[in-house]
C-alpha cells in the first residue's frame, strides 16, 4: 500500500491492483462513510479529488 493510499482511509484509486478482482465495493463504501470527498495525492503528478456520493457527483457535474 502507498503513502498515497493512506491518505484516503488505504485505498489507492489509481492501483491497477485495487481493481483486480472487480470492482472494490466495500472500499468504495468505507470512502462513502469516513471521506466522501477526499483528495488523492498521485505521486509525483497532479492528484485529484475522489467523490464517492451520488448527490456529490451529481452537485459537481451541475457545477462544472
Amino acid at each position: 500500500m502507498s503513502a498515497d493510499a493512506i491518505s484516503i482511509g488505504g485505498v489507492d484509486l489509481t492501483d491497477p491492483d485495487t481493481y483486480l478482482r472487480g470492482m472494490p465495493y466495500e472500499a468504495f463504501r468505507r470512502l462513502r462513510e469516513q471521506a466522501p470527498v477526499a483528495w488523492h495525492p498521485y505521486g509525483d503528478k497532479p492528484g485529484f479529488w475522489a467523490l464517492t456520493c451520488y448527490d456529490d457527483i451529481q452537485a459537481v457535474s451541475r457545477d462544472s
